[in-house]
């Protein structure tokens, strides 16, 4: 009896030791908090993406302005569903102050054009079909949104889907 408990002991350990270890792996290879360091903001990643229509966007060319910038795809529930509210955002914003830049992942066109024009979504669709963009902003899971100040810092990053609302965004076109 004394040599089965303890051979379930050892066996208990190991496993405790086990799973801190994958813990600690997994968190050190976790993407790092976009909103501030210890060194001042942080820049967002310039890229230039083209969008359902074959136009040319580049971040850097939206200096200025506040940036909504969201990584989604048309099979995900959570980001059809903040799509609608997304929409009621790009028609209530100043476009001088403010852009929705909707960024699908590995998508190809015809797929993506037919999901915008069947739900009536007019801000800028970019395609990224090679995954590029959304892995210099470490993308894991979508829907995911940053937000980028008129000087181009991350100040904001929100994980999943949500119902946008105005009073959320407009504070931040003041700063």
């Amino acid at each position: 009896m004394h040599r089965k408990t303890l051979i379930i002991s050892f066996f208990a350990v190991a496993a405790i030791i086990i799973v801190v270890a994958v813990g600690v792996f997994a968190m050190s290879r976790a993407p790092k908090q976009s909103q501030s360091s210890p060194t001042g903001p942080v820049k967002a990643f310039d890229f230039t993406l083209k969008d359902i229509d074959g136009t040319a966007h580049t971040l850097s060319d939206y200096r200025g302005k506040l940036v909504f910038l969201n990584f989604w795809a048309t099979w995900c529930p959570p980001c059809r569903n903040e799509m609608p509210s997304m929409q009621e955002l790009y028609e209530k914003a100043d476009k001088k102050q403010f852009v929705i830049l909707a960024v699908n992942a590995k998508q190809d066109r015809d797929t993506v054009r037919a999901f915008a024009e069947k739900n009536g979504y007019t801000y800028p669709i970019l395609l990224d079909p090679n995954y590029k963009v959304s892995g210099q902003y470490r993308v894991r899971a979508i829907p995911v949104t940053f937000l980028i100040d008129k000087e181009g810092n991350v100040v904001g990053r929100v994980v999943g889907g949500r119902e946008w609302k105005w009073e959320d965004i407009e504070p931040l076109l003041n700063k």
